[in-house]
Formats: structure tokens, C-alpha cells, sequence
């Protein structure tokens, strides 16, 4: 059970039972009660439960699952893992400097991928992608593709700084300005 840690401090809030059809996938069907403790032997005492949401102490912790037949006794025990990522680190970036295109289209291609360096400062394990508004970021919906055609237009665009590896995410955001 992984969630990002979103502020910093290592410590996250876990539901337990948004684990239970996990759970529950694991056994033959019949009908259950299901308990979380903090340890093995809790579990298999059927003693001290997790009564709802907790916070990690460590990550990753050990969370050890008692699982109970009520129809016929019949015990399971199971664990898994509580674990606290770190979101990306990354840096803010400067202001994107553009001059306007002289063609008078309206329009002029601004390179987003020149932040790219600066945002990551070195990391080669996160990926970018720039956005229009802070929900699409959050979401890495409607990812802006580079070159993008600016309006010639002072504009804040938003970036997401993305962790494949932990599913965990950064946002900031970007200023494109255009000299005269």
C-alpha cells in the first residue's frame, strides 16, 4: 500500500480497509472478517486490532492481516507493506525569455524542453510535462507539447515533474514572457 508523501515529513494516513477486496481476492469465496494489526503475533492472536485510519511510524512498515471464515473458523493470515515515497525533487525554474515572432502570424513556437535541465538539476529518473492549468498537472491530463505556438502573450504554464518508478509526483509552475 504506497502513497506520496505530501509534505515532507515521511508520515502519510492509511485506510486500511481500502485493502479489503485485495484481501478477500486472496481466499475462496465465502464471508469474512477481516482485521489489520501491527504484528504477527497480534494477527494470529486475533488481539489489539488497527480500528481505522493510522499512520505510518517507518516506511515501509509491516501490516499483518487476519482473515476469519464465519462460516466455518477457518483462519488465513496475510501481510503487506505500508509505504511513504518521496515526491520529486526538482528545481524552479527561470522565466522562459521568447521574442515575438516577426511574421505577424499571430503566433510564435516557444522550446519548453530548454527548463527541462534546470527543473531536474541532474535527475534522470523523472520525466516532465508542461500544462495550462494546476488541475491538468496534477491530473498529467493535456500534456503541452514542444515547441508550443504561444500567442505572443505573457503566459504561466504549469509542470509536472513525474517519478515512474514510484508513481509520485511534483508540480510547480513556469513564466513565459516575451521581450518586445
Amino acid at each position: 500500500y504506497i502513497l506520496c508523501d505530501d509534505n515532507g515529513d515521511g508520515i502519510e494516513d492509511f485506510d486500511l480497509t481500502t485493502k479489503n477486496n485485495e484481501v478477500l481476492a486472496s481466499v475462496p469465496p465465502s464471508n469474512y472478517d477481516i482485521s489489520y494489526h501491527y504484528t504477527l503475533e497480534d494477527s494470529e492472536n486475533g488481539v489489539n486490532p488497527i480500528i481505522g485510519t493510522i499512520q505510518n511510524t517507518t516506511s515501509p512498515q509491516a501490516i499483518f492481516v487476519l482473515i476469519e471464515d464465519t462460516i466455518n473458523g477457518c483462519l488465513a493470515f496475510s501481510t503487506f507493506n505500508i509505504v511513504v515515497n518521496e515526491k520529486p525533487e526538482y528545481v524552479e525554474p527561470d522565466t522562459i525569455i521568447a521574442c515575438a515572432d516577426p511574421t505577424l502570424d499571430g503566433y510564435t513556437f516557444v522550446d519548453l524542453n530548454i527548463a527541462n535541465d534546470q527543473i531536474l538539476n541532474g535527475a534522470n529518473d523523472l520525466y516532465i510535462s508542461y500544462h495550462y492549468s494546476q488541475p491538468e498537472a496534477d491530473l498529467g491530463y493535456y500534456p503541452i507539447f514542444s515547441p508550443y505556438a504561444n500567442f505572443n502573450m505573457n503566459q504561466t504554464l504549469y509542470v509536472r515533474i513525474y517519478n515512474a518508478e514510484t508513481g509520485c509526483y511534483s508540480t510547480t509552475s513556469i513564466a513565459v514572457e516575451f521581450q518586445d
